[in-house]
């Protein structure tokens, strides 16, 4: 099965006939070396596309200092949907953390399909509204926690993203400062210790 029918029939059923009708518009895997930019903040966002390998970051910028929102990384879509649908310049720049392939729609063939095919313009919709729902309420959640437990649920949630990305990123993420995350990881690795000797 293809990355892109796997990653709709994770929100809704698609039909044999609905994949043929998309099949011949995937493109080629797109690949990026560590710290390229897959959209850069200032330019109109022209691709959207689907991770399948690699972690990227979604990324703002705070009185001149990259800061980081969330991070994307194996089935999760790389996108500005504002830039994208709008054609306005980004606000925010996503970039690549480690080495990442994706499968990619530019911005013309999305909307052609749109206008050919209902039931896609339909289901995107969907997901994006979906994804956005779940990643406010994410970080919502998150801020509503002290500096540990917004670290131990991320390094439950999130373990791949934690062996890949450098601790400076995540402490960016999390909004904690990275002397003060150090020493969380610290506690938390001499207590799993401690846990397993006991």
């Amino acid at each position: 099965m293809s990355y892109v029918r796997r990653y709709l029939e994770t929100f809704h059923p698609v039909t044999d006939g609905q994949y043929a009708q998309i099949a011949p518009y995937e493109k080629e895997i797109f690949v990026l070396k560590k710290g390229d930019y897959f959209i850069k903040a200032g330019e109109v966002t022209n691709q959207m596309g689907l991770i399948i390998e690699g972690v990227m970051s979604n990324n703002y910028l705070d009185r001149g200092k990259e800061k980081i929102q969330y991070f994307l990384s194996k089935n999760e879509v790389a996108a500005n949907p504002e830039s994208f649908d709008f054609r306005t310049p980004s606000r925010v720049s996503i970039k690549a953390i480690t080495a990442c392939r994706l499968v990619t729609v530019d911005h013309a063939t999305y909307w052609k399909l749109v206008e050919i095919l209902p039931w896609w313009g339909q289901l995107t919709r969907t997901i994006g509204s979906v994804v956005l729902t779940q990643r406010l309420q994410k970080r919502a959640e998150l801020m509503t926690l002290t500096p540990t437990e917004r670290y131990e649920r991320f390094s439950i949630e999130n373990p791949h993203i934690l062996q890949q990305v450098p601790l400076g990123m995540i402490a960016s993420y999390l909004g904690i400062q990275p002397p003060s995350l150090s020493r969380i990881r610290r506690k938390q690795l001499q207590k799993n210790r401690l846990t397993k000797e006991i």
